[in-house]
């Protein structure tokens, strides 16, 4: 153990560092506290010092600019007298005795000196200094070129011979200068109230003294690079910092004179600074040294008194320690002490409590271990009992104590087997047993060791255990029962134990999985997957978890399915290993697995399926119907059939699900719209199915998009027939609702079969119509009249030589202000041509979807594995005929290589649509088309195929092409007739354009000019008047001031009208040049508008009608001005019109504004009467017009429409509200695309 420090010197050290803690907090403060804020304080006085200078040289400064402006206002105040001898004079008693300036200079514009003032010592150098140059002076130049006052940087005096700065302030012609001498600076630095040993310097920023308080010589270099504070001066910081100049330490601060970009430094020798604070800190340390010595003497003396108590206390502590608890405690009358003397006397009293009680415990023990069902012994080499305790000894006949001193091989003579034991107990061997005496069974150990002499002594406890084993032979009774129900279990069960080793298994997973008991799982199978699989289970079953799964497994050579179930077992809260059930479902899985690929082959299916319910809400659908309208399942299922399909409502359902359910199926083609809202063509076919007590409605939705394709060009082709017989001429009615009155054009009595000068009425009207649709007719007639609304039929009629002709009418219901129908007009076109061509199509149509579709389903090597009753009638097979064939014994074109090529394609893209031919019973052949899948399903991969004979579709593909070569040459001969007319429409609206600007044009020119003829032929008769007086000498001083002032203003009229003119006429070429050439430039929108209103004038200028903008400035756009002129003036040309029909004053508003970076928003709308909504969304056809016959073409806003989404590559949209006006919204592409404008000969 290391030598232990007396107690005194370890309380003398802990003292003396408590004393000294003090000093130090002491001298940190200084350190930390005191230092920086005399610092700090430092730092403010040289800051506020060095402001307090600069402030006063830039007021000195600035009194003599002040002098100088003073002189300047007095030359500007007399504008004709200049002279320089005035001048001299005025400028000397300025200049005075030279403590302002050393000279004042009044320069010509060439920068000589013409007069100068000068100190009244130095005005004998006067004519040496007239006419100096001083334009090489750059404060001179410069105050010219920024017409302010300029000030120099400091130079040397021609004058005084000494550092000045000079001060130009510009005048109307002549440049006043003022010269200041810099001497004054130096005597105002002296007499700063600044301490001794302060130096106060000013300084330009190359460095160069200008002014110093200790009277250096100005003009002296004075280096600043190593100055670190003179850049925070000059970037207007002041801030105080330490630097050395010629080996001596300076303390000092730098602020800027920003007007004249000079420096001012104020520093002291940093011993001045700081001699007061060092005699302080002397005094300071010398006293904590005293302080320091006479804490370490009164540390020494404390410490051995409190040594000395304390000892006394660690020897009494000792004689505790040995066991002697009679010494008394020594009393010092001090509390803490007499506290510890008390708190160890009730120490050692509580150490003798605790030795009396464990000798009490010590007799408790051997009396618990007299009463206890054990017994508990000792004896030594020979078997003498030592020890012999417990109540156990009764069920041998034995007391506690009896045997001791005596020997076990006399004792028990009659158990040698317990002799044996004790001999090899003996010998020194740890012995556990069962040992028995009479009915009583004893668990005994034998645990040999040796006492500290070495002798051997044999210690034993027996433990009576009777009760136990009779009852573990009642539970392995249990058991026997139970493993005989476990056995006669017709599943497999088995029991894993902790160690993972099978403990117990039945008869039936003997059976399947031979003897498995004491192996361990990976004994079983050498299968890596199910091993991993059995492994995972059981670990999860150890933790806790009760397993469950599916599995299939190949046992012996047979595949078999079982249901897995592995559950803990468990003691409590513990796991005391694992119970296996496998439950074969073999049989069940397959019927399973049988229902999935039927189920497989109709979700994977071409065809969309959809089960319906009777409130219209979806039940089921397969992925083909998901894929087609581009919904999740989950979603879909939430719709209703409208919701799908928009030909359907609540009502048509209800009528739909009737028909359904009455006839049991029916077919019809719809159209599906999409979760995008895009719609496509479907044919359907649905049945109605009653399952567990619910009626459903099956529907197979198949995808006609490209049987549809001829449908489209059909109903392209129709419509570019219906706008030429627009052109040829459309027939139109009008029907007064009031009086009744029928009004039908002339072509509109041809298509009804009736000359033109036929009254007709009502009645005679529905004579005409077919007598199979004349209650439809005037069914949908008082319909749309009761709706306020327009309709749309087509219907037959009836010519009087009895031939049938078919003809597609519209109209609309025209209401007053009241809501109350009061006209209605329409319009009938002759489609009886393309009736007969959809009739044919139907036909064709009708044959092809009577075509049932044959369901194949494929395995890779080709061979049938399912076939419904479509395939087994088309192909003339049975069923099991059927599933015993392949491919080739089908499709004459399809060989065993060709089958395996087209399933591999199938298998890389997902799904194929081909047409091949399928071979009958009979030998006999019909075309197919074939829509294959791929499934991958149980490992097994499959090929879902859906065959449809298409031998009458390819029948009406062929009808259909020949009917769509008639109707397109139909179609060319009606386009060629309305291009004819379209273009000689749009030439009349140029040049009626051009009729309107050439207007415009001469309307406009005609005021200025008219306004310049008439100013210059009065300027002429006074010319000639003027001329007369002159000729005949009678001319007058005040003739001659009228002819002046009147000839002053013609001139000014002339030259108003003359720009008017000009700017007209740029304005009109600008836009005439634009819309004629239609060139891609820059432009600035709200200019642009500008012009073209400009052009528009004259129309607004007979109305009240007025044009507001709102377009920022500086919108440019590189476009092409010309078209968005003419779509601008249309829209106006429109408004005017149409809108304003009836109106007094309106108001058309243009706004625009940036949409984004690259588009530009421009909303045009006025107040007018409005659109109706019937017509809105015609506006932009050609030759729609609601003023036919009275000078309207119908072009406008169709060449507008192409003018914006064309050549400007941008959108327009149409907005109305009847009675409130109408909106235009432009949105066009700040920068245009390139493209190329085709203009007509004219135009070129």
């Amino acid at each position: 153990m290391a030598s232990a420090r007396p107690l005194r010197l370890w309380l003398a050290l802990r003292i003396a560092l408590a004393g000294m803690v003090p000093l130090a907090m002491v001298a940190v403060l200084i350190v930390g506290v005191l230092l920086p804020q005399r610092r700090a304080d430092l730092d403010t006085g040289y800051q506020g010092l060095a402001g307090a200078l600069a402030a006063q040289v830039e007021t000195h400064l600035l009194g003599a600019e002040r002098q100088l402006r003073a002189i300047a206002e007095d030359f500007r105040s007399h504008p004709g007298d200049h002279s320089a001898p005035n001048w001299s004079r005025t400028l000397d008693a300025h200049a005075g005795t030279g403590d302002g300036f050393a000279a004042i200079y009044l320069a010509d514009p060439d920068g000589s000196a013409y007069a100068v003032g000068l100190p009244r010592a130095e005005r004998g150098r006067r004519r040496d200094l007239v006419h100096l140059d001083l334009s090489e002076r750059a404060a001179l130049r410069e105050a010219r070129q920024q017409n302010e006052e300029v000030w120099s940087a400091a130079f040397l005096s021609t004058v005084t011979g000494r550092l000045a700065v000079s001060v130009a302030i510009p005048l109307s012609e002549q440049v006043l200068v003022g010269q200041i001498a810099l001497d004054r600076l130096a005597l105002l630095l002296g007499r700063s109230p600044a301490e001794s040993a302060m130096h106060t310097i000013i300084l330009d920023a190359q460095g160069q003294i200008i002014a110093h308080s200790a009277g250096v010589q100005s003009g002296a270099p004075f280096s600043v690079d190593h100055l670190p504070g003179i850049r925070d001066a000059l970037l207007g910081h002041r801030t105080t910092q330490d630097f050395a100049v010629d080996g001596e330490m300076f303390v000092g601060t730098s602020v800027s004179i920003p007007r004249f970009g000079w420096i001012l430094l104020v520093a002291q020798p940093h011993s001045d600074t700081l001699r007061p604070f060092l005699s302080t800190a002397w005094v300071l340390a010398a006293g904590a040294l005293a302080a320091l010595l006479l804490t370490v003497v009164m540390a020494l003396t404390m410490a051995r008194s409190l040594a000395r108590p304390i000892g006394r206390y660690a020897e009494q502590a000792h004689a505790i320690a040995g066991g002697d608890y009679s010494q008394p405690w020594p009393v010092y009358r001090i509390r803490e002490f007499d506290r510890l003397a008390g708190d160890l006397e009730r120490m050692a009293l509580a150490i003798r409590q605790r030795e009396q009680e464990l000798a009490k415990s010590e007799a408790r023990y051997r009396s618990v271990i007299a009463s206890a069902p054990l017994a508990i012994f000792q004896f030594d080499e020979r078997g003498v009992f030592a020890l012999s305790e417990g109540k156990g000894l009764a069920r041998v006949g034995l007391v506690a104590g009896e045997a001791v001193g005596q020997s076990l091989f006399e004792l028990y003579r009659g158990y040698p087997e317990l002799c044996d034991y004790a001999r090899r107990a003996i010998g020194g061997e740890p012995l556990h047993f069962v040992s028995r005496f009479g009915d009583t069974w004893f668990d005994t150990c034998f645990s040999p060791v040796r006492d500290a002499a070495g002798c051997l002594q044999v210690m034993g406890v027996a433990v009576d255990i009777s009760e136990r084993l009779h009852a573990e032979k009642a539970l392995r009774e249990s058991e026997a029962r139970l493993r005989t129900a476990i056995e006669s279990i017709p599943f497999d069960l088995f029991l894993i134990g902790p160690d993972g080793r099978y403990v117990l298994q039945n008869t039936a997973c003997r059976k399947a999985w031979g003897d498995v008991l004491g192996k361990y799982p990976g004994d079983v199978t050498d299968d890596t997957a199910i091993l991993a699989r059995w492994d995972d289970n059981n670990k999860r079953a150890l933790a806790g978890e009760i397993v469950e799964e599916d599995v299939r497994l190949t046992v012996g050579n047979e595949e078999r399915y079982l249901h897995n179930i592995i559950a803990p077992i468990k003691d409590g809260d513990d796991i005391r290993g694992i119970l296996g059930i496998n439950i074969d479902i073999t049989e069940r899985k397959r019927s399973a697995e049988l229902l999935e690929l039927m189920r497989l082959s109709v979700e994977y299916g071409s065809d969309a399926i959809f089960w319906m319910n009777r409130d219209g809400s979806i039940a089921y659908v397969n992925e083909q119907a998901c894929r087609s309208l581009g919904y999740v399942r989950a979603d879909l299922l939430q719709l209703r059939l409208w919701e799908v399909d928009p030909n359907y409502s609540t009502d048509t359902w209800d009528e739909a699900w009737r028909a359904l359910t009455e006839t049991g199926s029916f077919h019809a083609e719809t159209r599906h719209r999409r979760h995008d809202g895009s719609e496509f063509p479907v044919e359907v076919n649905a049945i109605a199915i009653t399952y567990e007590g619910r009626t459903y409605a099956i529907g197979f939705a198949c995808d006609i998009t490209e049987r549809k394709r001829d449908h489209e060009i059909l109903k392209r082709s129709e419509t570019d027939l219906q706008l030429a017989v627009e052109v040829a001429g459309l027939g139109h009615w009008k029907w007064d609702i009031r009086t009744g009155e029928l009004i039908w054009s002339e072509r509109c009595k041809a298509l009804y079969g009736l000359p033109p000068d036929t009254e007709l009425t009502y009645e005679r009207f529905l004579a005409r119509v077919h007598p199979d649709d004349r209650a439809r007719v005037d069914a949908l007639l008082r319909e749309a009249l009761e709706k306020r609304g327009g309709y749309e039929l087509e219907k037959r009629l009836v010519w009087p030589d009895g031939s049938v002709r078919w003809t597609s009418s519209m109209g609309r219901v025209i209401c007053d202000s009241d809501d109350q129908p009061v006209l209605m007009v329409g319009v009938t076109l002759d489609i009886t041509e393309r009736k007969q061509a959809e009739d044919a199509l139907r036909l064709t149509q009708f044959t092809v979807d009577r075509t049932a579709d044959a369901v194949f389903l494929i395995d890779a090597e080709s061979r049938f594995k399912y076939v419904n009753e479509a395939a087994c009638v088309a192909l003339d097979y049975t069923r099991e005929e059927l599933t015993s064939m392949s491919i080739p014994d089908i499709d004459p074109d399809v060989s065993d290589q060709m089958a395996s090529d087209i399933f591999q394609d199938l298998k890389r893209q997902g799904s194929l649509r081909f047409e091949t031919r399928h071979r009958r019973k009979d030998g006999t052949t019909f075309p197919v088309e074939v829509n294959a899948n791929y499934i991958a399903f149980s490992g097994e991969e499959l090929n879902s195929c859906f065959v449809r004979n298409i031998t009458e579709r390819k029948r009406a593909e062929d009808e259909l092409e020949r009917h769509q070569e008639h109707l397109e040459e139909l179609v060319t001969e009606r386009t060629a007739e309305l291009r004819q007319a379209m273009e000689q429409l749009v030439q009349a609206e140029k040049l009626a354009a051009l009729g309107h600007l050439v207007a415009g044009m001469a309307h406009e020119l005609n005021t200025p000019l008219g306004n310049a003829r008439v100013v210059a032929s009065s300027l002429g008769a006074e010319v000639r008047n003027f001329a007369a007086a002159v000729d005949a000498g009678a001319l007058r001083r005040s003739q001659v001031a009228t002819f002046l002032e009147r000839s002053r203003e013609a001139v000014e009229l002339l030259e108003r009208n003359a720009a008017r003119a000009a700017d007209l006429i740029s304005n009109f070429k600008q836009v005439a040049v634009d819309q004629a050439s239609a060139r891609r430039r820059r432009f600035d929108l709200r200019q642009t508008v500008e012009e073209l209103l400009v052009t528009l004038q004259p129309q607004l200028k007979r109305t009240a009608h007025r044009i507001e903008l709102d377009i920022p400035r500086e919108l440019e756009l590189d476009s092409y001005p010309g078209p968005l002129e003419q779509v601008l003036a249309n829209l106006v040309g429109n408004s005017l019109t149409h809108g304003f029909a009836g109106i007094e004053a309106g108001l058309i508003r243009v706004r625009a504004a940036p949409l984004d970076g690259d588009r530009v928003q421009i909303d045009y709308t006025d107040d007018g009467v409005g659109i109706p909504d019937g017509l809105l969304h015609r506006i932009f056809e050609p030759f729609f017009t609601t003023r036919l016959g009275q000078g309207g073409s119908g072009l406008g806003l169709y060449i507008v429409y192409n003018l914006v989404t064309g050549v400007l590559g941008g959108t327009i949209r149409g907005f109305s509200d009847v009675g409130k006006g109408v909106a235009f919204v432009l949105i066009l592409p700040r920068i245009a695309s390139e493209r190329t404008l085709q203009t007509d000969t004219h135009e070129q």
